[in-house]
């Protein structure tokens, strides 16, 4: 039971949507946390999805009381670190690719050199 508890705990850590999906499809949690609304747990989904994981597990009936708003602060923390990584990685795989995989301009067209135009041929 302990390893199943911390596969779980890993999966929501590494793929924090297919956590989601998963919670979504196979947990009758799911209805009370959002109260039937579609379009909160669809943006934490698509942008949002460590601190929609997080209200997720903090929710209470009263709401998020308490501590509970350190964990979302931290959810959220861990969503912009995340767009921030990807944002940085993303400008540095642009210049990789530019600066190794450009073709470069070249001044004159191949086959027309001196050697060629002089009619010269070595045969």
């Amino acid at each position: 039971m302990t390893s199943l508890g911390c596969l779980i705990a890993l999966t929501w850590a590494l793929a924090p949507r297919v956590a989601l999906l998963g919670a979504w499809i196979l947990a009758d949690r799911w209805a009370l946390v959002w109260g039937g609304d579609i379009l909160a747990p669809l943006l934490g989904f698509a942008f949002l999805p460590y601190t929609a994981i997080m209200y997720y597990l903090v929710w209470v009936p009263e709401g998020v009381v308490g501590y509970a708003w350190a964990w979302l602060l931290f959810g959220l923390l861990l969503d912009l670190a995340s767009w921030g990584h990807y944002l940085i990685y993303r400008r540095a795989g642009r210049e990789y690719f530019e600066r190794y995989y450009s073709t470069p301009v070249e001044a004159e067209p191949r086959g027309d050199s001196a050697s060629d135009l002089s009619g010269d041929s070595a045969t």
